[in-house]
């Protein structure tokens, strides 16, 4: 991505760097989490689950992006940074604990991690993060009310499956999330806090945001851009998600594909991606039963060589899911998988094969006899020297 220039003064574009994280973690903590917490009050358990986890990924990124520079952190921002952990690590638990319960009572003291009334407090430590980041002098910082739930330190676990997360997001952050935010946030510091109609002071622009499917994923999807850090001599792999053929087309509600990398032994080597909720297609000359859905050629880059998939003997896995309002959950349908011997440029049909899916690969049954297939495109890049 450019460098962001204003009026050719190299001291005003670094006060934008350090003043738009303040602005993003702002937003986050003041004008998306407390709503959050409503709905819960409210007794929207899905509404707000699904916001957990849209507010998880928007933190991830910010933690993965802020990353890179981490050679050059203070003692106060490294400080900084384990607090933010924290906070994405108890967002990220409220929002399993509310995806696997149909109801839930903080009140009978059987909640197994956060609570509301720790959210509750989270969100006080979190808005106290985030103005201590506000390098404009406006906001006088004042010591945190709050002290983090004790249980939090104990999550030894979660926590290194969460750093993980984080150097993985370091290296491949979703620039189109980053474009976004920097085109608003320089309008908003070159122009100042928006006004309504009214003359209100208004928040951050909802358009920050992604709009959210049934199931809570993004509606349009979730794919890595290519890594800006080639390795020379290796092969890189991106595959196109044209459309799948599945019985019962019409029936799904927003269906997309998840795309993963396992090695061998199940173990997941990469972050999980996904397409655009799907979009049905009647071909000329087919049935009904014969249907597809396309998926916008949704484009999945590996963020791996193709040298170090055969290494570890990986295969890509692909899953086929759908939202079913009745769970509240999006359900696997029907899965299928790419061996390292199966990769070559040009396209490719995949069989369907019965779910659960099975990364070791030892448990494969076909899920149609019917001529049915996931449609993908391979593309092989190879770095020259």
């Amino acid at each position: 991505m450019a460098a962001l220039v204003l009026d050719g003064s190299a001291d005003l574009e670094a006060s934008f760097g350090e003043r738009k994280k303040y602005l993003v973690l702002i937003n986050f903590a003041t004008t998306v989490l407390p709503p959050i917490l409503e709905h819960e009050r409210w007794g929207d358990m899905l509404k707000a689950e699904r916001e957990y986890k849209d507010l998880g990924e928007s933190l991830l990124q910010f933690l993965g992006r802020s990353m890179r520079d981490a050679n050059g952190w203070s003692v106060e921002e490294r400080e900084q940074y384990r607090t933010l952990k924290k906070i994405l690590l108890t967002i990220r638990l409220r929002q399993k604990l509310l995806s696997d319960r149909e109801v839930l009572d903080d009140s009978l003291g059987n909640v197994d991690g956060p609570t509301l009334s720790d959210m509750k407090v989270v969100c006080e430590i979190f808005e106290h993060t985030a103005r201590s980041m506000d390098t404009s002098g406006v906001t006088p910082l004042t010591t945190c009310p709050s002290e983090f739930p004790k249980f939090i330190d104990k999550l030894q676990a979660p926590m290194l499956e969460l750093d993980a997360d984080i150097r993985s997001a370091s290296l491949f952050v979703d620039e189109s999330v980053i474009d976004l935010e920097d085109s608003m946030l320089l309008a908003t510091l070159c122009q100042g806090t928006t006004e309504d109609d009214a003359g209100r002071e208004t928040s951050l622009p909802e358009s920050i945001k992604h709009p959210l499917a049934a199931g809570g994923q993004r509606l349009h999807g979730y794919c890595l851009k290519p890594s800006p850090r080639l390795l020379t001599g290796e092969t890189y792999i991106s595959i196109t998600v044209k459309k799948a053929g599945e019985k019962t087309c019409a029936s799904f509600i927003d269906p997309f594909v998840t795309v993963n990398v396992f090695d061998i032994h199940g173990n997941l080597l990469c972050d999980e991606q996904y397409t655009h909720v799907g979009k049905l297609e009647q071909p000329a000359g087919f049935t009904k039963s014969a249907q597809q859905i396309g998926f916008h050629n949704a484009k999945v880059h590996i963020p791996l060589t193709l040298q170090q998939m055969n290494q570890k003997n990986a295969a890509i896995f692909f899953e086929f899911k759908h939202f079913k309002p009745k769970k509240r959950y999006n359900s696997v349908r029907c899965w299928s998988f790419l061996e390292m011997d199966e990769l070559c440029d040009g396209g490719v049909l995949l069989e369907w094969y019965k779910k659960p899916m099975d990364p070791v690969r030892k448990r494969i049954k076909l899920h149609t006899i019917k001529k049915l297939f996931l449609n993908l495109e391979i593309e092989l890049k190879r770095v020259r020297e």
